[in-house]
């Protein structure tokens, strides 16, 4: 399985939000050690609240903060691929292996937590 960058990024944003323990953290604090490019962190920021799995705190002391105490690898493999499926018109048998795919990728994965990920 291979991820994309979006979905690397959007795992070490996490990891960083999780290791402030609730804290509300500017955006750019928040990718001060991942490696990325200048513009591509919003598109992963939104992508993580449209999931629930970040809250935006707006205000002077404004920032981020995760959206929920338990994230899984998971949770955060679907918000930025979307699910596990063919990416052309299969026939049955096929489909049927993507769909043991998806349900075994999705139980391996969802054993990960964020908390898992930030353990040194």
């Amino acid at each position: 399985m291979k991820f994309t960058r979006q979905t690397e990024c959007a795992i070490e944003m996490l990891v960083q939000l999780h290791r402030r323990h609730g804290k509300v953290v500017r955006l750019a604090k928040l990718v001060s050690g991942v490696d990325m490019t200048f513009g591509f962190e919003r598109p992963v920021v939104q992508r993580l609240i449209a999931a629930g799995l970040v809250k935006s705190v707006q205000g002077r002391n404004g920032g981020y903060q995760l959206g929920r105490a338990r994230i899984t690898l998971w949770d955060i493999v679907e918000a930025m691929e979307g699910p596990v499926r063919s990416p052309r018109k299969v026939g049955p048998s096929v489909e049927r292996g993507y769909a043991v795919l998806a349900d075994r990728v999705s139980k391996g994965l969802g054993r990960v937590s964020l908390l898992a990920l930030t353990r040194e």
